[in-house]
């Protein structure tokens, strides 16, 4: 079980810093995720929540989280990947009398994925859209793990954390954006008869790492980070533009860029040479 998230945002050069850089180098090289000199990575593009991004409007309950789906798997260059998007049974009501909750009552998940030799199921939880960033991070997050599925080697760790390297998958993808700023969520509530507040964590890297993964992303597409910033939680901005200026840095930047490629097909090492570098 994770500890209790901090509600202040601080990158530092070792930790955790250290642990996600670690876990995507490893990843990187076992994944089809920079296939070629042409490859997956290449072609990444950041993924913000803006209408150029997602022009969806005006369409019903259901179709709209269809259409938007699709659009998520196109921007993370899985059009062609065979997937179904389905949603679940909803949860229970807890309140059951207007001053009276059922406290711990158990929820669905936001979303999960079933994979499957032809075709892969993910489905997310009724009223998920309620909340749009969260929705694109989920699915994000569950395209990730179908990804994941399409490679033979075990993922950095073993299983035991293959959540947290989907988070990382999910990034690399194109979606920091939505899972930095989906991480935690506050929010207060007054039904009338009830007044209070409730807190949630979403996906399993915590902030700092995610906003660390992202700036691996951007540095390495030469993504500027004031492209990114406006589009962040106003604490992690400063956090954000700390880790992107570190990981600029010549020694870090080498580190970086000297990860291996792996061939998609063969998952055989791709020989660097100075034109393909990341």
């Amino acid at each position: 079980m994770r500890s209790a998230p901090q509600l202040t945002c601080t990158i530092t050069r070792t930790d955790n810093a250290r642990n996600v850089f670690k876990a995507l180098k490893r990843l990187l090289k076992r994944s089809p995720l920079v296939p070629r000199e042409e490859g997956r990575f290449r072609r990444s593009v950041l993924v913000l929540p803006t209408d150029e991004f997602f022009p969806q409007r005006d369409l019903p309950s259901g179709a709209l989280e269809i259409a938007l789906f699709e659009q998520i798997k196109k921007h993370a260059g899985m059009s062609g990947w065979r997937c179904t998007l389905e949603i679940q049974i909803p949860d229970p009501d807890p309140h059951v009398a207007p001053t009276i909750a059922v406290q711990g009552a158990p929820k669905s998940p936001l979303g999960t994925f079933h994979g499957h030799p032809t075709r892969a199921t993910i489905t997310y939880r009724p009223g998920l859209l309620a909340d749009p960033m969260s929705f694109v991070a989920t699915m994000a997050h569950e395209l990730g793990h179908f990804l994941i599925s399409d490679i033979a080697q075990p993922v950095p760790g073993g299983d035991e954390n293959l959540e947290f390297a989907t988070d990382v998958a999910a990034v690399f993808l194109g979606f920091g954006v939505f899972l930095a700023n989906s991480a935690f969520k506050f929010a207060q509530f007054d039904r009338g008869d009830a007044i209070g507040w409730s807190t949630r964590r979403q996906g399993y890297l915590t902030e700092p790492q995610l906003l660390n993964a992202l700036s691996i992303f951007a540095v390495l597409l030469r993504i500027e980070p004031r492209l990114v910033v406006p589009h962040l939680k106003g604490p992690f901005r400063r956090p954000y533009k700390a880790a992107c200026s570190a990981h600029s840095e010549p020694a870090n930047l080498e580190a970086l860029r000297a990860i291996a490629l792996i061939d998609a097909d063969t998952r055989e090492i791709i020989p660097r040479s100075p034109q393909h570098r990341l």
